[in-house]
């Protein structure tokens, strides 16, 4: 089977840090717990997942994100090269995903960015490794009692809606509501978390309580968009009942 294919770039915030001694009280990798309403204010907002000759663990079973992402401490006690967390979640099979190197007897801090739910955290002796080396993952159940997740994804099986040019500003609603399809009863919204970064800029259609689309705008190369009127390039994945573009078949 190929390496895994890991994204460095997906990655935002990596940190290394001195590894402290601890022993981990966690549950291994394939276990989470159900929180109560009562535990949600105890709940870190750091996970930590320990990797040894043993095999991948956590003792934090149970997180909740910070504004910018879900934070993990990984303690590489053993001669680990990469963590790596798999795409889907969920998906302990799947060579796709995102990570970064590992020293060994160090520390790291990485941040993912997935949303309620669980996911798997793992490490890799190094960046080609492959499943039939025996990777193990910590699973990790996020709670986000604060609200800080807004959806990334539509809630449907999307399609290509079409690729439009607009001009626009700072006010990417503004240009997404351009869109043909797109109500004025429609939220625009930034998807992810409050202080994730992106390498584009997306917006997520919510019509009723749904995620009906995607829409990634293209555009200048900064941070922050000019004030003045630039050219935004918008590709649109939408679910087909919403009316929101058209298939590019029919552009």
């Amino acid at each position: 089977m190929p390496g895994l294919r890991i994204g460095l770039l997906l990655l935002l915030g990596l940190s290394v840090t001195d590894c402290t001694s601890s022993e981990p009280q966690g549950t291994g990798d394939r276990t989470s717990i159900e929180p109560t309403s009562t535990d949600l204010s105890s709940i870190p907002d750091v996970a930590e997942v320990i990797c040894d000759d043993s095999g991948t663990r956590t003792t934090t079973p149970v997180v909740r994100p910070q504004r910018d992402g879900i934070h993990v401490i990984f303690r590489n006690l053993g001669g680990f090269g990469q963590f790596f967390f798999p795409t889907p979640a969920e998906s302990s099979s799947s060579d796709l995903g995102h990570g970064g190197p590992l020293e060994r007897g160090r520390a790291t801090e990485a941040t993912t960015f997935n949303g309620p739910g669980t996911f798997l955290a793992g490490c890799l002796r190094h960046g080609q490794s492959s499943y039939s080396e025996g990777i193990r993952f910590a699973r990790i159940m996020t709670v986000d009692p604060e609200g800080l997740f807004t959806p990334d994804t539509p809630d449907c099986e999307p399609g290509k809606r079409g690729i439009y040019r607009r001009m626009g500003s700072a006010d990417l609603a503004a240009v997404v509501r351009t869109v043909p399809g797109v109500l004025p009863t429609d939220q625009v919204l930034r998807p992810g978390y409050p202080d994730q970064g992106w390498m584009v800029e997306p917006r997520i259609v919510i019509r009723d309580d749904r995620a009906v689309a995607l829409i990634t705008l293209f555009g200048p190369l900064s941070e922050s968009p000019p004030p003045t009127s630039v050219e935004w390039k918008l590709w649109v994945d939408a679910c087909p009942d919403s009316g929101i573009g058209a298939p590019i078949s029919q552009q």
